[in-house]
Formats: structure tokens, C-alpha cells, sequence
């Protein structure tokens, strides 16, 4: 049946699926699935581009005016417990927004909001864990105490972990030369084997060939 336009509505209700101009909008009523720039909707909400890039914009009243939040799982009305929240930087400008990795950890029906942010990317660009505020591209704070507390941890199935530091020069791959005469110093701290070790690796080495600075081994240093 075709609406006459143009048509207002005060509550309407249609049985079967809604198509409004061709592949635009289209309501599944079968599946319960909507599509938009699509008529077979593959899940709850499918938008499809006609060419190029998908886009979807989650639009905060005014230009710095709120948050953008996207929930996961949850009621109707209470107990979402993660989300994604796009929230405006201080001072307002230019809808600048840092990016929160918020969950809510309590067993009550509260919905998660911007103060349970557990991770962080700034729009300058810096990742805070346990902060909103890293003042480094990258930044891990915790309180917690014990053998409970924070830190991190390297974890290499097969290989020996490594925490490399890099100062100057480009990026090398294992075992090519080192372009520059500068005595930049490279220094990782890893495991070798059973041992713990500090190295340290000149420019005019490849970056295969590092000297041992320091190893601890399990019988001792």
C-alpha cells in the first residue's frame, strides 16, 4: 500500500515489512531486522553504502554541548554495564572528544557513565589504563595493593619477551644495518632463556648484535 504524501502520523501501525524509497529505510518484519540502503538486512541493524565508506554518526545535543555513548548488553532501562563514550575535551572546542572504554563493576542496577572510564585515548593522542589524563603517549596508574596490584606484564608463547627502549634513528628490522653515525644507544630489558637480562645495542651494530649489560640468572647475578 503506498502512504500519501505528504502524510502525518500521530501513532501508526503496519503489519508486514516497511520500505520507504526503494532501499533507504526497510523494516524486516519477519527476522525483526532493519536495513538502511538495504532491503535484506543480515541483523538487527544493517546500514549499508550504496559505494565507498559506511558511515554512521552518534550526534551529542549542540557542538559540545554532551557525550556520545554507545551501551552494550543490559535492560531497557538500567543495569548497562559497558559502553563506548565519545566525551568533549576542556575547554569546549570544535567538538573535540576523547575517547572512554568505560564498564561498571558493581552488582546493582546502575548504568555505566564517564566516571567508570577504565581506558582512555586522548584526542592529543596519549592512551591512559587507570587514568584519564596520561600525560605519554602511553600511561598505566593503579592504587591497588599486594599481589593484586597493578603493573604489566610481557607474555611471549614461544620467544623471550622483551621491553625494547629506542632513541633517534628509524625503525630496524632483527639483523639489518643501522643507517646514521650517531652513538645513539638502544636498551631492551628481557628474558633470555631462564635469565634475565638488560642489553644494550650501539648504532654501529646491527640490530641483531646486542651487548649484556646486566643478567640475573636463577642461581643469581
Amino acid at each position: 500500500a503506498r502512504v500519501p504524501t505528504p502524510t502525518t502520523f500521530t501513532t501508526a501501525t503496519f503489519s508486514g515489512d516497511v520500505t520507504v524509497d526503494a532501499d533507504t529505510f526497510h523494516v524486516d518484519t519477519t527476522n525483526d531486522r532493519v536495513g538502511i540502503g538495504t532491503t535484506t538486512p543480515s541483523h538487527a541493524l544493517n546500514v549499508k553504502a550504496t559505494s565507498g565508506d559506511a558511515e554512521v554518526h552518534i550526534q551529542a545535543q549542540g557542538n559540545d554541548g554532551g557525550d556520545a555513548i554507545l551501551y552494550f548488553n543490559g535492560s531497557s532501562t538500567n543495569q548497562r554495564k559497558c559502553a563506548i563514550i565519545s566525551s568533549n575535551v576542556a575547554p569546549n572546542a570544535y567538538c573535540k572528544q576523547d575517547l572512554h572504554f568505560c564498564m561498571e563493576t558493581t552488582n546493582d542496577l546502575n548504568d555505566v557513565d564517564i566516571t567508570d572510564s577504565k581506558m582512555v585515548l586522548t584526542n592529543a593522542g596519549n592512551v591512559g589504563i587507570g587514568t584519564t589524563t596520561p600525560n605519554t603517549p602511553f600511561e598505566i596508574y593503579t592504587d591497588e595493593g599486594g599481589n593484586s596490584g597493578g603493573g604489566m606484564r610481557i607474555h611471549h608463547i614461544t620467544g623471550s619477551p622483551k621491553l625494547e627502549f629506542v632513541r633517534g634513528g628509524q625503525y630496524r628490522s632483527p639483523n639489518t644495518p643501522v643507517f646514521g653515525s650517531s652513538n645513539f644507544t638502544d636498551w631492551s630489558i628481557g628474558t633470555g632463556g631462564a635469565n634475565f637480562r638488560i642489553t644494550r645495542q650501539y648504532t654501529s651494530h646491527n640490530s641483531g648484535n646486542e651487548d649484556t649489560v646486566m643478567q640475573i640468572m636463577p642461581s643469581g647475578p
